[in-house]
């Protein structure tokens, strides 16, 4: 265990509580309770690593081998056990006593979740409210035009509540924005999207001959993240979609982007204008013949020697094919890697590259993959949630 010991970590948290108790909530106070939480919760981490390597069995692989071996150190504990009853006794009580400070911590975690549940709710409700407000009419109509309607009519019913925090309206709710926050909770993690952009940013630098240069276009640049990748690398950058959430977020982080339709943006561009164009899950949004000539155009619009990345779903994978894929209600079809293939080639873009990424978490496979049928069947239900292709214009 490591040199952290419980007694003090009880010890700290009922002093800390106290101390702040019969003080006065100030910026300071705040200050230190920041700091408090933070200590707190690497503390708490200890504690869970060590809860759970108390009379646990070590990591072992997910393999045949590993499974029997694991069964052997079980019944060897249990042996010990036997033996040495008072090594029993007092795994036992630190167990119990770990096992109360982790539901502490459990407790507190819901709480906060709960809280940010509200938030969320309340933030949801004043997005709905500022839409009513933009959809009113400049003019308001004189008191003298205003009558009130007779009891028991349905208009009397209609009449909306004077309740400033009611959160509903009668105007169109907009789908694009519903679709726009739907991505931002679905989507990767922070951390996974930074490395996979990496990973697509090293294979373009490392082409050989070199991707000339000039200017990157983003299709469907949503909320930047790519974008903010190339302009790190030095690059000029544009970004195009037909949302103004994403719109509106890609310029106040001060990028120049355009609020058109993609096919109709590229149609307006002059031959060999880009060096790199990146298309982050928008053909599967697309009917067919628009999707088509949208990667036509992009062959046209790049310089020799330019590059096309785009990342769509893999419906190879059954989980994404049959229900994740759905999760977005814009989707229309997912495009098999081999139909993507050959819609570059047709469209003059020779593929480079071809990635599978998102990989699922290691608790999610199946067990003894060392077998062939393990192995393809896990593939084939856990696989890679998305694939990747590059193409680039040879001439």
């Amino acid at each position: 265990m490591p040199d952290a010991k419980v007694i003090d970590i009880v010890s700290a948290i009922h002093k800390r509580v106290s101390e702040r108790a019969a003080s006065p909530e100030t910026p300071g106070v705040l200050e230190d309770w920041s700091n408090d939480l933070a200590r707190l919760s690497s503390a708490y981490n200890t504690v869970y690593c060590a809860r759970n390597l108390a009379g646990s069995v070590p990591q072992l692989p997910n393999t045949f081998v590993g499974f029997v071996a694991g069964w052997l150190v079980r019944i060897s504990q249990r042996l010990l056990f036997w033996y040495t009853p008072q090594i029993r006794y007092f795994h036992e009580a630190v167990t119990n006593l770990l096992n109360r400070l982790c539901s502490l911590e459990e407790r507190q975690f819901r709480a906060f979740m709960a809280m940010a549940d509200r938030l969320d709710k309340l933030e949801r409700n004043a997005r709905l409210v500022t839409a009513e407000r933009s959809s009113w009419p400049d003019a308001s109509p004189s008191p003298a035009q205003v009558t009130d309607p007779p009891p028991g009519s349905h208009q009397a019913d209609a009449v909306v509540s004077d309740d400033p925090s009611f959160p509903y309206t009668r105007a169109a709710i907009d789908p694009g924005n519903f679709c726009f926050e739907l991505q931002g909770r679905f989507q990767s993690h922070v951390q996974a999207d930074t490395t996979r952009l990496d990973l697509y940013k090293s294979a373009i630098a490392a082409l050989q001959p070199a991707v000339p240069e000039g200017l990157w276009l983003d299709v469907g640049c949503g909320r930047g993240a790519w974008l903010r990748l190339a302009r790190e690398g030095g690059h000029e950058c544009r970004g195009v979609d037909s949302s103004p959430a994403a719109i509106g977020q890609c310029r106040a982080e001060g990028f120049e982007v355009s609020e058109l339709d993609a096919l109709e943006y590229l149609r307006s561009m002059d031959d060999r204008s880009f060096s790199v164009v990146s298309a982050f899950h928008v053909l599967e949004h697309c009917p067919f013949e628009y999707y088509l000539n949208l990667v036509y155009q992009i062959g046209r619009t790049l310089k020799p020697g330019g590059v096309l990345l785009v990342e769509t779903p893999r419906p190879g994978n059954l989980l994404m094919a049959t229900e994740q894929f759905w999760m977005d209600p814009t989707h229309i079809r997912p495009i098999p890697a081999p139909l993507m293939e050959f819609l570059f080639e047709y469209c003059g873009l020779r593929v480079v590259h071809r990635f599978d990424v998102n990989p699922r978490p290691e608790s999610e496979h199946l067990p003894f993959r060392e077998l062939e049928l393990s192995s393809r069947l896990d593939l084939l239900i856990y696989g890679p949630q998305d694939y990747a292709v590059i193409g680039r214009r040879d001439s």
